[in-house]
């Protein structure tokens, strides 16, 4: 006969056993199960920050603009941070930055445009930074290829008119018939353009940053990145400015002297996104 002590030690050591297990089932559930946010399933490591379209391996049409979506669940109350789309294809690869402003829930866009895409392999993925804190997406890949041509439509049979011969009558004059003239051309899905140029300044002292832009909308926003041997150092963006082609600046102030590299985009009211543009700024004491 077990002791009521003995017998007391080993119903409280099976009760663990039990509970033990149904914890472990419990958390091995939860690993298991895939995030759900806002009614989207995620499969990415990262369920704060993931993209949504296209579909990784999908096939866009090319020579058109394609837009991107993702979800951000970052939110940051404190200072600004920065979402980044990264899109690498035949003719580089494209950085667009958002800032997002503070806030107690997600501040950040969820949405980007592109340029019309040349055709091509494509990759994309985001990036979230806040204060030397970062997230990265996965990496996903698309396809965009030429649209196919449209159908010719089908032959309308031609009815039959019988031919009288009426001798009084004069020949009839030949019908000749014109092309019709060519289509405007709309030069609005064109993308902006700029060239940084080489600038120069002292430390403590507004340093003027050189670019010359154009856009056929005749304004357009700049997005600047200041960089110390590949180390963002300065980040700069301009409200819409005019685009006329002629030589503008934005200034920026550093306390390090020495050789940068800075790189800019410009990016227009509709959305469309130029090329990148490098040149080094020269900051001496």
């Amino acid at each position: 006969m077990l002791r009521p002590g003995l017998l007391r030690s080993v119903a409280t050591s099976t009760g663990r056993r039990v509970i033990g297990a149904a914890v472990a089932a419990a958390a091995g559930a939860i690993v298991a199960s895939i995030v759900t946010l806002n009614g989207v399933a995620s499969t990415s490591a990262n369920s704060h920050l993931y993209q949504l379209s296209p579909g990784n391996g999908a096939t866009v049409v090319a020579g058109s603009a394609t837009t991107f979506t993702w979800h951000s669940g970052f939110s940051n109350a404190a200072a600004v941070s920065y979402l980044t789309v990264y899109l690498a294809g035949p003719d580089g690869t494209v950085r667009t930055q958002f800032n997002c402003a503070p806030s107690w829930t997600p501040s950040c866009p969820t949405v980007w445009t592109s340029p019309p895409l040349a055709a091509g392999e494509y990759s994309w993925r985001l990036r979230y930074l806040h204060q030397g804190y970062e997230q990265w997406s996965d990496t996903w890949t698309m396809s965009a290829v030429a649209a196919p041509p449209a159908p010719a439509p089908p032959a309308q049979p031609t009815p039959s008119v019988p031919i009288t011969s009426n001798p009084a009558s004069p020949p009839a004059a030949p019908v000749t018939t014109q092309p019709p003239p060519p289509a405007p051309t709309s030069s609005s899905d064109r993308p902006p353009t700029i060239r940084v140029l080489t600038s120069t300044g002292r430390v403590n002292r507004p340093v003027r940053l050189w670019f010359r832009l154009r856009a056929d909308s005749g304004r357009a926003r700049v997005l600047i990145v200041i960089r110390d041997r590949g180390r963002p150092i300065g980040r700069l963006s301009t409200q819409l400015v005019v685009a006329d082609g002629r030589d503008r600046f934005v200034t920026w102030r550093t306390r390090r002297a020495g050789t940068f590299a800075y790189c800019a985009n410009a990016l227009d009211a509709g959305g469309l996104m130029s090329l990148r543009s490098c040149s080094r700024v020269v900051v001496h004491p």
